[in-house]
């Protein structure tokens, strides 16, 4: 676990943090659209597994085109590269990364070459929506899962993504297209997690202090083949194409992430 947001003190270890304030019957960050935002320095760029909370009802920022065209969420855009919103030319793409929203469709994308998966669908509904954004520097794979749901897989670069020194919290790095609304519950791991989904099936999640390994594991041996029932959307890398494929969802994703939970201390 490289980084942690889940109440206003784990924020005392950013670089900047301007106009958010923490709701904290919630355990919620709310960001204004116009000039809040969180800095760090940079944890990670190579394998990376971003995992937060987020609710809005607001329809601003560029969907269908590279992620740094919406308002971003969790974002790396390297702040060197004099870019038009929502396209950079070759000579300008940068090793850089970022998850955005863009008319209510989540996006994740990896820089140099750019290529960003969008959503099919839209999340500005004020409801909380988890997000896991995940890449694996050697196979260059990357994904985006909302909700448990994935979105896509696509093949990016396999280079260090360090373009940027920094990582902005609801905002693009270079300054622009502040997020407006909320977000909790924000880990960044200096690892793909494989065999995570999503931790969370409904909204609003529970706490992770609920979700400890004993109840997981007891979960897991009731729900039995119920478990199994339910179909996810995953995929498969096959001859260095993406191949989409339906395979059925079992609690041993959940289990895995509430050991990392309990392993990392944040109950």
């Amino acid at each position: 676990l490289e980084f942690k947001a889940t109440d206003a003190s784990d924020l005392n270890s950013a670089i900047c943090r301007d106009k958010v304030e923490y709701l904290e019957g919630e355990g919620a960050f709310t960001f204004n659209g116009r000039d809040s935002f969180v800095r760090l320095r940079r944890p990670v760029q190579d394998d990376f597994t971003l995992v937060f909370e987020f609710r809005t009802t607001s329809s601003t920022g560029q969907a269908n085109c590279q992620w740094f065209g919406g308002c971003g969420l969790v974002d790396a855009e390297s702040a060197s590269v004099a870019a038009p919103v929502s396209r950079r030319p070759p000579r300008d793409e940068a090793a850089d990364f970022g998850v955005s929203i863009g008319d209510g469709r989540l996006m994740f994308g990896i820089g140099g070459p750019d290529t960003t998966i969008v959503s099919e669908r839209r999340y500005n509904d004020g409801c909380w929506h988890t997000v896991v954004a995940r890449r694996r520097r050697d196979t260059g794979v990357f994904e985006l899962i909302v909700d448990g749901m994935s979105q896509g897989r696509r093949l990016g670069s396999r280079d260090a993504l360090a373009a940027s020194e920094f990582v902005d919290i609801g905002r693009v790095q270079r300054g622009k297209n502040h997020f407006k609304g909320q977000l909790r519950r924000i880990f960044i791991f200096g690892r793909s997690l494989e065999d995570l989904e999503s931790p969370f099936s409904h909204s609003p999640p529970p706490h992770l202090s609920a979700l400890d390994p004993a109840t997981c594991e007891q979960r897991d041996e009731d729900d039995g083949d119920d478990a199994a029932g339910a179909a996810v959307a995953s995929t498969g890398v096959a001859g260095g194409e993406i191949q989409d494929k339906a395979e059925p969802m079992t609690l041993s994703c959940l289990n895995a992430f509430c050991r990392l939970a309990a392993a990392a201390g944040f109950q």
